[in-house]
């Protein structure tokens, strides 16, 4: 895994162009906007839990989720090990925020999370694009029960690992290799205990899926008849992005008094990977449509991420 040292750099070096590229500002749908769905996944679940109160973003980037938290009345602040990110966040603050006397140094901070501290609990904690950076999970669920409240929620993304059964590329070949297949397979037979939703919601889900496609298939399709290069190439890096499945989160969380409720997977993948190059803006359109299957089982074979919602006891 990369170091802090690594992290910061890299992120350092993307700011100017990651909320664009991370949000897909203009539907050009090119690249898959992973940002934005997690962020609007994030937000329902917070309001489902949380009608107001205290939120803190690890890893806010460049403060899009505390601008919205704060906009709907919460008190949202975050933290980045990027410099860069908290100089964008404060911009988009001051520009964007209509709050009168909160001043956005004081919202968005520079700090690692291992040495980040507060002189408050927070009702809910959320940590997107974060985890997969951090060597092991251990640390970062300490901190977060650390920080807080009794009752409260961790909203947290992971790159989704089961994944690798279904991409037939070097993941797949590494899972084989590392002889991760066969427990990986295990845990994807076991995905229904993870699930937001019982078997009757999950076949309504999947039935509105499936009716959207078919009223929806001419647009879509037209959507993709031109292959459409990315806006923006992929930045080199040699930082490896680490795995997890809900059985690993699960299994880590509760050692720090962490309950995990349930996932939801999200960047649903019609085809293998490896097609999206060649028709980009079909492949994500089609991955958006797909959405709805991130609440149900099939989302652990479908999707590339999930968002994990963990609860401190009370």
């Amino acid at each position: 895994m990369a170091d802090a040292k690594e992290v910061r750099e890299f992120f350092d070096q993307i700011a100017h162009q990651w909320a664009e590229r991370a949000y897909d500002s203009k539907q050009e749908m090119a690249k898959f906007p992973s940002s934005k769905v997690r962020h609007h996944i994030a937000v329902d679940e917070i309001k489902k839990r949380h009608p107001g109160g205290a939120v803190l973003d690890m890893g806010c980037a460049s403060g899009e989720l505390v601008l919205d938290l704060a906009g709907l009345g919460y008190e949202a602040e975050g933290f980045d090990i990027s410099p860069e990110m908290i100089r964008l966040a404060r911009e988009n603050f001051d520009r964007k925020a209509n709050l009168p006397g909160r001043d956005s140094a004081a919202v968005f901070t520079v700090s690692d999370f291992a040495e980040y501290s507060a002189d408050k609990q927070f009702d809910v904690i959320t940590a997107m694009g974060f985890s997969e950076y951090l060597a092991s999970d251990r640390p970062f669920f300490a901190k977060a029960n650390q920080l807080l409240k009794s009752g409260g929620h961790l909203i947290v993304d992971f790159r989704n690992e089961l994944f690798n059964l279904f991409t037939g590329n070097a993941y797949t070949v590494e899972a084989a290799e590392n002889q991760r297949t066969g427990e990986l397979v295990r845990e994807l037979a076991e995905a229904d205990r993870f699930s937001p939703v019982d078997l009757n919601q999950a076949g309504e889900l999947i039935l509105g899926y499936l009716k959207t496609a078919a009223a929806e298939a001419d647009r879509i399709g037209k959507a993709g008849l031109e292959p459409r290069a990315a806006k923006y190439q992929l930045i080199a890096t040699q930082l490896k992005l680490r795995q997890s499945t809900p059985a690993t989160v699960e299994s880590q969380a509760r050692e720090s008094g962490l309950d995990l409720e349930y996932v939801v997977y999200y960047h649903c993948h019609p085809f293998a990977p490896r097609y999206e190059k060649f028709f980009p803006v079909l492949f994500n359109t089609m991955g958006m449509a797909m959405q709805p299957l991130g609440y149900t089982r099939l989302g652990a074979g479908m999707c590339s991420s999930f968002l994990a919602v963990l609860k401190k006891a009370d």
